[in-house]
């Protein structure tokens, strides 16, 4: 009975789910205006296509160098985080406290 009902609450984990709503709208308003130029003025149509592409490849470079600057300071906050534990001498304390309660199943760790 619980799998019936599982998929009305739907969950999105993404941080783009916002900004892909708003992509995919424009871009099907976007080709929808290349449609209508495809009829009305061939030579618009191309120099639109052509920018398109530009753009398109653009977004999509600045979308990748964001999320490996975001991949790069998160390694660079848990190699600091490693070095106080370590310089503090609590590393050893971390790794049982992990061992304890990060994988007992049982208790819902």
């Amino acid at each position: 009975m619980a799998g019936k009902y599982r998929s009305r609450y739907r969950r999105y984990n993404s941080d783009y789910y916002a900004f892909y709503r708003l992509a995919s709208g424009l871009a099907v308003l976007y080709a929808l205006f290349l449609g209508s130029l495809w009829f009305t003025n061939r030579p618009s149509f191309y120099a639109w296509l052509w920018f398109s592409i530009v753009v398109f490849f653009l977004i999509v470079g600045v979308i990748f160098a964001l999320q490996e600057l975001k991949y790069w300071l998160k390694q660079m906050s848990l190699k600091a985080t490693h070095g106080i534990l370590v310089r503090a001498g609590l590393e050893k304390h971390v790794i049982e406290f992990i061992d304890r309660f990060g994988y007992d199943h049982k208790k819902n760790g």
